[in-house]
Parts: structure tokens; C-alpha cells; sequence
């Protein structure tokens, strides 16, 4: 085990009060932090309206949240998803539950999804030996610069971030899911490029990536199916825009245009057309690793936000850590061996006009046990044009996915705030 994932006995003097441990501290890499910067524990305690009141392992009403059996989804993932005249009765009632669970909670988790047990393994012994065993100094070869820009590379509580204060206590890995790309990062860490990080990546990346677009395409299909009537308006005559990096066409008939999304026939049934390509090459693989925490309640690991992206599709050890937010509650995820957890994400919401919700979560910390999550973030194409696919009554202005990011990696998000910049406030809804 690395540093930073030392048993309680490294964090024995802890100091009451407003910090966290005496001046004799000594962990790892945010010990090799703290002596190389002007940031202090006490920038790792956060005020108290946005501390946890709900503990890491403190699950009630989780069996609520939905669990959907992917199973008679996943056959043929490398093809096009099938109408839902051809798909088999239960393939049909898994694509409502999936659509409610986005409609209703924007989360669920998937069992049955199809990334192999051996690819979850070998990433979750890849992503420890970067934390655990290498050496501060070796993971601060690819330090994030803070640039909104390009927020890929390794960042350790605030270091390779802007922020100043409400720090989260975590580790983490942000790299891009294009092969070539990610192995130039993977080239600075190693000498010899670490030929097995490098395959396991791609591998992860690639079955992760199949998996979330089979979702999307699912949640798609049972927003255009819904939308087929109302998704006219008076445009500029033959505009063509990218919404989260799906094309669609405008036509003129008369004095109105009408949206139609690309399908393709392919396999005997008829999908939206996404550019698989092109979203899956700027979308992102994350690591997250969370070392034990000598005062769990002061802090958090990660701070109330939603993802910025189209889905997140997350896979968590059995520690325990995640929660989202309910109703105005918080509530405590509890971790389901083999699932992969489902955030629906601000630009999907703003897509589809507010029918889907991107969901506020945060992670958690406690004082016995490292954690980690592994997460791949399908993302849209930077100059991808984000805007309801429901064009006579948006609830959003239209804005490039590039500009969202940069936007919400400037500052640190607070909850949903950064949808509120692009919602237009005098709709009808």
C-alpha cells in the first residue's frame, strides 16, 4: 500500500478545533503538498452548510434507487440498437425503466452491462498501482496546470486546480479517452510507457464507452419518440447543428423547419445517429482515489455538483462514499459488486429540455479505508452546439460544449448553479 493509504495510526495526532492534525503530519503525497505550497489542512475543512450530516456507509432508503438488468440490451452492443417493434418484450421494458430512471432520478445503477469482470479488475490494479505506488514526485510529472482549457492529468487536493479553500480531499487521474493521447501522458509518468496501463486504458475506455452509448441511444430514442410532434420552429432555412455531437437537420416546409434527427436502419430497426467517433474521442476516463480522512465530517472528497457531460458511467469499489441528492435529501449509494452507476449530465438535461435531470452528487470520506471509482464521461465534441432538441419552447440558450466546460472548470461548482448561467428564466413551461 502507498502513502497515502496508511491505516489510522498516520493520522493519530489530530488536532480539535478548525484543522485537522498537528503540525507533526506526515501522509504521502499531501503531506509532499502541503511542504511545496501555501495550502494549509485547514483549507480541507469545509464551511458547514456544505458538510456531511450523512456518513460514507450510512444507507437507508438506498434500495429505492433504481437497478436495471441491461441483459437483454447487451448481445450485440457493437450494433445499431434495435427499433422497439423488433426488440424482445423485455428489451422493451428495460428501455421504460431506463427512460424513467432518467426522467425520474437521473441516476440509476446497471448490472448486466457487459464490461467484463477481467477489464474491471485489471483497471482497478492499474489505477492502485499509480496511487499507491508510485512516488509523489512520479505522479506530479503529468500535474494538471489549473487551465480550464485542457483539465486533463493528475491532481491531488487542490494542486492542478484553481481552487483556494474547501479543498477535497482526493487523488485524481483525468485522461483523455483517445489511445494516442492518453499514452502521451502515460509516457511521462514511466520511462517505459507501462505498456499494461496503456492496453487496460483502452481496453476500459472502449467497453465503457460501447456501454454508454447503448444507454444514450436508449434514452434517446424515448425522447424523440416523445418529441416527434413538437420540435418545430422558424429558423434560418437549412442551419445544421451539433446537440451533444448528434447532427440534426433542418428543413423547410412552408414557413416552418422541421428537426429531424439522423436514423439509421441498419440491423432491421432505426437508432438516433450519433457520431461515435468523434464523442467518444473527446470524451474522458477519470480516477478517483480517496485516502483515509482522520475528521470524515469536516470535509468531503468531492463537493456537491453535477457532472457537466451527457452520462457518466461509474464504476465503484465496495467502500462505500458516493451520494446523490433526492428530493433535497442526501442519500448514501450503497456500492453493488459487478454494477456501474449512471449520472445523466447537465448538457443531456439541457438537450432534452429539462425531461431528463443531471443529478447532484458528491463523495464522501472516512477515517479506515482508501476508495476508489473509476469513471468514463461521454462527452460531446468541443464545438458541439448544446440546446434543446425542442426548439418552440427551450428552456436554455444555446451554447458550444467548450464554453460549458471552460465555464464550470473556472470556478468550482456549487450543486446545479452552473445550468443557471444558460436557462432562460420567462419560458412557459
Amino acid at each position: 500500500m502507498g502513502a497515502l493509504a496508511q491505516e489510522s495510526h498516520v493520522w493519530a495526532s489530530i488536532a480539535t478545533g478548525n484543522g485537522f492534525l498537528s503540525p507533526a503530519f506526515n501522509a504521502g503525497a499531501f503531506a509532499a503538498l502541503l511542504q511545496s505550497s501555501t495550502l494549509n489542512l485547514k483549507d480541507y475543512v469545509w464551511t458547514e452548510q456544505e458538510r456531511p450530516l450523512v456518513a460514507y456507509n450510512q444507507f437507508e432508503n438506498d434500495d429505492l434507487i433504481p437497478v436495471i438488468d441491461m441483459g437483454p440490451l447487451v448481445p450485440c452492443l457493437d450494433d445499431a440498437l434495435q427499433s422497439p417493434a423488433a426488440l424482445s418484450e423485455r428489451g422493451v421494458c428495460v428501455a421504460a425503466e431506463m427512460a424513467r430512471a432518467g426522467r425520474e432520478w437521473g441516476f440509476f445503477q446497471v448490472i448486466n452491462h457487459g464490461v467484463s469482470a477481467d477489464i474491471i479488475r485489471d483497471m482497478e490494479i492499474q489505477a492502485r498501482i499509480f496511487f499507491e505506488a508510485l512516488k509523489p514526485e512520479e505522479k506530479r510529472r503529468i500535474l494538471r496546470d489549473g487551465s480550464a482549457t485542457k483539465p486533463m492529468g493528475y491532481a491531488c487536493g487542490g494542486a492542478g486546480t484553481p481552487l483556494k479553500s474547501d479543498l477535497p480531499w482526493i487523488e485524481s487521474l483525468h485522461l483523455p479517452s483517445a489511445a494516442e493521447d492518453m499514452e502521451a501522458y502515460a509516457w511521462k509518468v514511466w520511462q517505459d510507457g507501462n505498456k499494461e496501463f496503456r492496453r487496460v486504458v483502452k481496453e476500459f475506455s472502449r467497453e465503457m464507452g460501447k456501454v454508454s452509448m447503448r444507454i444514450m441511444e436508449v434514452l434517446m430514442g424515448e425522447l424523440l419518440a416523445r418529441e416527434e410532434e413538437g420540435v418545430t420552429a422558424r429558423t434560418a432555412a437549412g442551419e445544421t447543428v451539433e446537440i451533444g455531437g448528434i447532427g440534426q437537420k433542418r428543413r423547410r416546409k412552408g414557413d416552418e423547419e422541421k428537426v429531424e434527427a439522423k436514423v439509421d436502419g441498419r440491423g432491421g430497426g432505426a437508432r438516433t445517429e450519433v457520431l461515435v467517433g468523434e464523442q467518444r474521442r473527446n470524451s474522458v476516463v477519470r480516477f478517483n482515489y480517496y485516502p483515509p480522512c482522520p475528521q470524515p465530517s469536516l470535509t468531503l472528497g468531492l463537493g456537491a455538483h453535477s457532472d457537466p457531460h451527457l452520462l457518466t458511467l461509474l464504476h465503484q469499489d465496495l467502500v462505500g462514499g458516493l451520494q446523490i441528492c433526492k428530493d433535497g435529501l442526501w442519500m448514501a449509494v450503497r456500492p453493488m459488486p459487478g454494477a456501474l452507476v449512471v449520472n445523466i449530465g447537465d448538457a443531456l438535461q439541457v438537450w432534452s429540455n429539462d425531461h431528463y435531470k443531471s443529478v447532484e452528487h458528491r463523495a464522501v470520506c472516512n477515517s479506515l479505508r482508501s476508495r476508489l471509482s473509476m469513471g468514463f464521461f461521454l462527452t460531446p465534441m468541443d464545438d458541439a452546439t448544446i440546446c434543446p432538441l425542442k426548439l418552440s419552447s427551450p428552456h436554455y440558450k444555446p451554447f458550444t460544449w467548450k464554453e460549458y466546460r471552460e465555464q464550470m472548470y473556472a470556478r468550482r461548482p456549487r450543486g446545479k448553479s452552473n445550468l443557471l448561467h444558460y436557462r432562460i428564466h420567462d419560458q412557459t413551461q
